[in-house]
């Protein structure tokens, strides 16, 4: 019997299947079950838009996860911002996990830092929050995206999204919002929830003096 060219079986072999060798791999390299590699794939958007429904636009960074009170090093980690999920690629692998929001407490992207505040126990909105500045307080801030459709068309190149999508295309209807949640978290305990730019200078600044005491 011919063989099939290998060309040939990477382009059509199924996605889960590739999901499953790259799991497999990742395992033997950590010598350890990992819970979270049983998750779905991640959601993709069959159509146009602007913008983006990541965070940022940096891409898979590396970083570490920090599931069900375990540290998992050495993933490529990405925030689905329209979910606050978190998106794993595993080492030489195309394919990405959605590892979802509920087991996770932390993890590490590109040398920042994101907490689910909601899981340490805190009033606040559900989501995943970069750690912005820390002293005897921290600040933390979330970016969340929604998926708004424009009325009429808009001729407006950039600012129409609310951050710079360096391949905007005006002709597009379907756009991901961006907006910011920020809170204080003191050493107390004690959260505040900083509504514009005024008590953010404020937080910092009360950071800032605490840490030089």
């Amino acid at each position: 019997m011919k063989k099939l060219p290998l060309l040939f079986l990477l382009l059509f072999l199924p996605l889960h299947v590739l999901a499953q060798d790259a799991a497999a791999s990742y395992v033997r390299e950590a010598g350890v079950n990992i819970p979270f590699l049983r998750a779905a794939l991640a959601p993709s958007y069959p159509f146009l838009y602007n913008g983006t429904p990541r965070a940022d636009t940096l891409g898979f960074r590396e970083g570490a996860l920090v599931y069900a009170g375990k540290k998992y090093p050495g993933l490529m980690l990405d925030l689905d911002a329209v979910e606050q999920h978190v998106l794993v690629q595993l080492p030489g692998s195309p394919v990405v996990l959605d590892v979802g929001q509920k087991q996770i407490g932390s993890f590490s992207r590109g040398g920042v830092i994101y907490v689910n505040l909601l899981a340490m126990g805190l009033n606040v909105q559900p989501g995943f929050y970069e750690q912005m500045g820390q002293g005897r307080g921290t600040i933390y801030r979330k970016v969340s995206k929604t998926l708004r459709h424009l009325s009429t068309l808009e001729v407006s190149a950039r600012g129409l999204i609310g951050y710079e999508d360096p391949h905007y295309r005006p002709l597009l209807l379907d756009y991901f919002e961006y907006a910011e949640v920020w809170y204080l978290i003191r050493e107390d305990g004690g959260v505040q929830r900083l509504r514009n730019k005024r008590q953010i200078n404020k937080a910092y600044q009360y950071i800032q003096r605490h840490e030089t005491n």
